[in-house]
């Protein structure tokens, strides 16, 4: 089947988006979220397919020192453009913290991997990022956006 006709979720009859759809509307949203959320200085690419983690609907991956990232939706965890924009939204959130992950690196750069100290710190640092993702989402819905 080809990437444009392939259907990413479908229920009984009602088909929902085809990857191609799911492309089109990120390309029209994209621009305007990174204008929103103060970013336009970084250079953001999305991809389309699985997560590192096949629980995870979407992700990214940043380069701060050059102001670079890079999001993977996976159409298989998307049924609406609602949930795309809100996994895409979330996503350059996680941008918008990035330069907190400096930081980490500097404090983190002599631990030792895969020590008790290790997991509690990523464990830690994975919660407090991702809380932060949510406080600010609710932040940027309280001010009108689409969440």
């Amino acid at each position: 089947m080809s990437e444009k006709s392939e259907v990413v979720h479908s229920s009984g009859d009602e088909v929902h988006l085809t990857v191609e759809q799911m492309r089109e509307y990120v390309e029209e949203l994209l621009p305007l979220w990174i204008q929103r959320l103060g970013c336009p200085h970084w250079s953001i690419s999305v991809t389309y397919g699985p997560c590192s983690n096949p629980d995870w609907s979407a992700q990214c991956s940043r380069q701060v020192a050059y102001d670079v990232a890079e999001i993977t939706l996976d159409p298989a965890h998307h049924d609406s453009k609602e949930e795309i924009e809100r996994s895409l939204i979330h996503e350059l959130l996680h941008v918008k913290l990035a330069v907190f992950d400096l930081y980490r690196n500097v404090v983190t750069q002599n631990r030792l991997p895969g020590t008790a100290a290790d997991r509690e710190e990523s464990a830690l640092w994975e919660f407090t990022i991702e809380q932060a993702v949510k406080d600010l989402r609710r932040m940027v819905s309280g001010m009108g956006g689409l969440f």
